[in-house]
């Protein structure tokens, strides 16, 4: 027989592992890259940003890798079968990650996820597909994939989600102003949607900025991550 899990899109691809390892440490962060990126292209410019001091030895930070580099391969605004089979496995990759830290003890209200531009949508989408209490999920220059069709219908309306509750988990979005891939409405939309289902949304769009992360979104995830190590 045949192992499904094994013949989806990047479910053989590496995870690489920073910080303290799934077995000694009390909480860890999933950090997904960008299209065309890899793992060292979102860790590289967050690592100082989450791995100092009283982290170093209790967070663990797992960045998975998408095949060819690509976890989806049209815009994010497409309808939902423009991306498939290749943004539910992408999901499904993430879940895989999830579950292997819940194995080593460590729950979900202890899991920070996020990334950047197409990482951020992967997160984005994998929040309100596998709803729960967790730490923070960020979404930095990103937003829902699929929003083209949540837009004609209104989220409101769309029954992919209609049981989702979020259980207060914070969610941060912000982007540039000046972005040209992610508009300031559609981080306003992103935003709406997660407090529709439960979040406590914090939404900041900066003046000047383009397609990037500023020291202010790296402000917001170190304080993140001091308190929750503090809180234990």
């Amino acid at each position: 027989m045949t192992d499904k899990s094994t013949s989806l899109p990047h479910s053989t691809t590496k995870t690489f592992r920073y910080g303290a390892s799934p077995e000694s440490a009390t909480h860890a962060i999933i950090l997904i890259h960008v299209r065309g990126g890899a793992p060292p292209s979102i860790v590289i410019p967050l690592a100082p940003t989450f791995l100092f001091g009283p982290t170093e030895s209790k967070l663990c930070i797992l960045a998975p890798e998408a095949e060819d580099r690509v976890w989806y391969p049209a815009r994010f605004s497409s309808r939902g079968t423009e991306n498939e089979p290749f943004l539910n496995a992408s999901v499904e990759r993430i879940e895989r990650e999830v579950q292997g830290l819940e194995r080593c003890g460590i729950e979900r209200e202890r899991i920070m996820i996020g990334g950047f531009s197409q990482g951020a949508c992967v997160a984005a989408k994998y929040a309100l597909t596998y709803p729960a209490k967790y730490w923070g999920v960020f979404i930095l220059s990103g937003a829902l994939p699929g929003m083209f069709q949540y837009i004609l219908g209104s989220f409101q309306e769309v029954d992919e989600y209609a049981n989702v509750d979020l259980q207060g988990t914070r969610v941060f979005v912000g982007c540039g102003d000046t972005d040209p891939l992610v508009r300031p409405r559609m981080v306003e939309w992103t935003g709406g949607v997660f407090s529709h289902f439960g979040a406590a949304v914090e939404k900041r769009v900066y003046e000047g900025l383009g397609h990037s992360i500023n020291q202010d979104e790296r402000n917001v995830l170190r304080a993140w991550v001091s308190e929750m190590i503090a809180t234990g």
